[in-house]
């Protein structure tokens, strides 16, 4: 990730968008970057209204209305953050595909968005932006989830040593030169029920474990080779979601990086997915990397 490119902010000016906004614009100075807002209307807003209200608000009052918002944002964000705008625009239609296609145009090194409502895939069922855009985005895409009240200190990255989980460690160290990462491995061992069944007693297993453990730290060992900042390198038994829960507590982690995995839109809304797992009970921020 270009760390100089610009960043493209999407908000719809709830709340939680609101802090998002916030953290672009104190990466933007910390980075010397172009920052870009972005609201995309959606013509439900008027079309459905307007059928059972005679007096709703028409699409010249909502272009009208957002196109204040954002100036008014703008001159927030120069007179709290010391950040200028470069452009805001408003755009119509689906917004996922409307913030990708954005972001393509600008050379966008990173978007921002806000964690909507009480979770980022509340609406997974029903199909989410958030989720829509993790799918199509050409760059890093951060979940905002908390105030931006300072830079990223303590930063998680969960790798499963894939190609993906490359990228995000490159990210993560180019982006966050000043934070503390911690890279994270966790595991389960392959057919351990059956190894019950076969009669292996908790000597047996956690012998098993053990060797599988320290196999798994030469890797994320040599994973982490190339790192030219120390990394701390941790591998834990259990399933992935919870053992980064869990880290993410004891290490007051503000920030958990991954790479995005699933190429189809069948595999992105597996329950089991842990990166989606990860988006809905994460505490922290959120970087995923493409």
């Amino acid at each position: 990730m270009n760390t100089h490119a610009p960043l493209l902010a999407a908000t719809d000016f709830s709340g939680p968008a609101q802090q998002a906004i916030d953290r672009a614009a104190r990466l933007a100075r910390e980075r010397s970057s172009p920052l870009h807002l972005l609201h995309v209307l959606d013509p439900a807003i008027w079309s459905t209204p307007r059928r059972l209200l005679p007096g709703a608000r028409t699409e010249h009052d909502c272009r009208k209305q957002a196109a204040q918002s954002l100036r008014d944002l703008a001159d927030r964000l120069n007179n709290e953050h010391g950040v200028a705008v470069t452009e805001g625009n408003i755009m119509e239609g689906r917004a996922a595909v409307l913030i990708a296609e954005q972001a393509r145009a600008i050379g966008a090194g990173l978007i921002v968005i806000g964690a909507h409502g009480g979770g980022i895939l509340r609406g997974l069922a029903l199909g989410g932006t958030a989720t829509k855009l993790l799918r199509q985005s050409p760059c890093p895409v951060l979940v905002v989830r908390r105030a931006a009240t300072a830079g990223y200190r303590q930063v998680l990255l969960a790798t499963d040593f894939s190609a993906t989980s490359r990228r995000a460690l490159t990210v993560a160290l180019a982006a966050f030169p000043e934070a503390t990462l911690t890279a994270l491995h966790a595991f389960i061992i392959p057919y351990e029920g059956r190894m019950w069944l076969a009669g292996a007693t908790s000597a047996d297993i956690d012998r098993y474990r053990e060797e599988e453990a320290a196999a798994l730290r030469l890797q994320l060992n040599d994973f982490l080779k190339d790192s030219r900042v120390p990394v701390t390198a941790i591998v834990r038994h259990g399933h992935a979601v919870d053992i980064a829960l869990e880290e993410i507590e004891l290490r007051a982690a503000d920030l958990l990086v991954l790479g995005k995995h699933g190429a189809s839109t069948f595999d992105e809304i597996l329950l089991g997915s842990v990166t989606l797992n990860l988006l809905h009970e994460a505490p922290c921020d959120l970087l995923l990397v493409p």
